[in-house]
C-alpha cells in the first residue's frame, strides 16, 4: 500500500512540475515609452476595463517603468518584461479581429483582451 501511494504522489509531483502554460498562436510585442497606456478586458465585448497599466519615465533609473510595479506584479507575469531593454511580450493565445487574447500570467495562464 505504502508503494502504491508512493508511485501515485511521484506521478502527480511529475504532472505538476511539467505542466506549462498553453504557448498559444504566437507573441504580441508591447512598443512602449513614458505615455504607454494598456487596458485590459476580460471579454472583448465588456466595456469595463478588468486592469490597465501606465508607464512613466522613472528618473531615479533613468529609464521608462510601469506605475505600481509592485503591485501590478501580483497578476502581471508576461512572457517577458525587461524595461531596461524595451522587451514586453505577451503568449497569445488567441486573435478576434482586433482582439488579442494574451496570457498576463504565465504561471497561472490567466488571460485578457487587448486591443
Amino acid at each position: 500500500m505504502n508503494k502504491l501511494i508512493t508511485v501515485l504522489f511521484l506521478i502527480g509531483f511529475a504532472v505538476v512540475c511539467n505542466a506549462q502554460t498553453d504557448l498559444g498562436i504566437g507573441l504580441v510585442s508591447i512598443n512602449f515609452d513614458d505615455k504607454a497606456v494598456i487596458d485590459f478586458y476580460a471579454k472583448p465585448d465588456d466595456k469595463q476595463k478588468a486592469k490597465t497599466i501606465q508607464s512613466f519615465y522613472d528618473k531615479s533609473i533613468n529609464n521608462w517603468n510601469i506605475k505600481n510595479l509592485e503591485a501590478q506584479k501580483q497578476w502581471l507575469k508576461p512572457e517577458t518584461l525587461w524595461l531596461d531593454y524595451s522587451t514586453f511580450n505577451f503568449r497569445c493565445k488567441s486573435k478576434s479581429k482586433d482582439w488579442y487574447e494574451v496570457i498576463v500570467n504565465n504561471q497561472t495562464g490567466k488571460t485578457f483582451w487587448i486591443k
